[in-house]
């Protein structure tokens, strides 16, 4: 994904946090903590983290989300080395603990899931 490619909300929430203050990013863990992102929260506890963004998030904290909607565009901001959306999904089971949950999408009549470059075989 080139960078400033346009991010849109998967799915309608409210906006949990939003991190919009740093412009750099690098392969070195002093990174870690200097990415850009914005956590959704929807319905039956289930979260969404849009990572790596780039500065300028259109998005603020307590506003309401459509499918759809535009929240920010691609960066390179983070612990990273090379510009990519890191997309999460999380829900928050009855023992309040995080569950990794691995997306699923539509497309006409196909379903598909998100897989990494990297780890692509």
């Amino acid at each position: 994904m080139e960078e400033g490619t346009p991010i849109f909300a998967t799915k309608e929430g409210l906006v949990e946090i939003v991190e919009d203050e740093f412009t750099k990013g690098g392969p070195d863990k002093s990174f870690l903590e200097l990415g850009n992102y914005v956590d959704l929260k929807h319905v039956n506890n289930e979260f969404t983290t849009y990572a790596h963004l780039k500065k300028g998030i259109l998005v603020k904290q307590g506003q309401r989300v459509k499918k759809g909607e535009l929240i920010g565009y691609s960066g390179l901001t983070g612990f990273t080395t090379y510009p990519h959306l890191h997309f999460s999904v999380f829900i928050l089971n009855s023992k309040d603990e995080w569950e990794s949950v691995i997306p699923r999408f539509k497309k006409g009549k196909k379903v598909f899931t998100l897989q990494s470059p990297i780890t692509k075989n």
